[in-house]
């Protein structure tokens, strides 16, 4: 296992540490696809994790919406940056294109060093209404 789960970005939403969990589960496994196998394959897995990653986006802003949290807007176009940038990442690859590292620590320092970095902003906002706290 090449990257693991942070214990200082967890949220203490199990849900949502849940699918973090998962995300970077799949993180490895295109870590070991890099590895071994020809391009589709990789690109194949780069698109099962844009299509989880956009399922976690869907249930985190269901979420904040069902918490009223203010900054929901500046959230979820973060989320659709993110999103994009993998679409990006799989056409560059494609292509041929030269990218900095490989996809998989793109992926996981784009999941945990933005992503769930900035998820910390709306823990943050719930760690002063713990009655909201699901």
């Amino acid at each position: 296992v090449r990257f693991k789960f942070m214990d200082s970005v967890r949220t203490g939403i199990e849900h949502l540490d849940d699918d973090h969990r998962k995300l970077i589960s799949h993180i490895n496994s295109i870590a070991e696809l890099e590895r071994s196998a020809e391009t589709t394959a990789v690109i194949d897995a780069l698109s099962g994790f844009k299509a989880d990653l956009a399922k976690h986006f869907q249930g985190e802003e269901t979420y904040l919406i069902a918490v009223d949290y203010p900054k929901l807007g500046h959230h979820t176009r973060h989320h659709e940056e993110i999103l994009n940038a993998l679409d990006q990442l799989m056409r560059d690859i494609q292509e041929g294109k030269p990218i900095e590292g490989t996809a998989s620590d793109i992926c996981y320092h784009e999941l945990i060093g933005v992503v769930l970095r900035r998820d910390m902003e709306f823990i943050n906002w719930l760690a002063d209404r713990p009655e909201l706290k699901k």
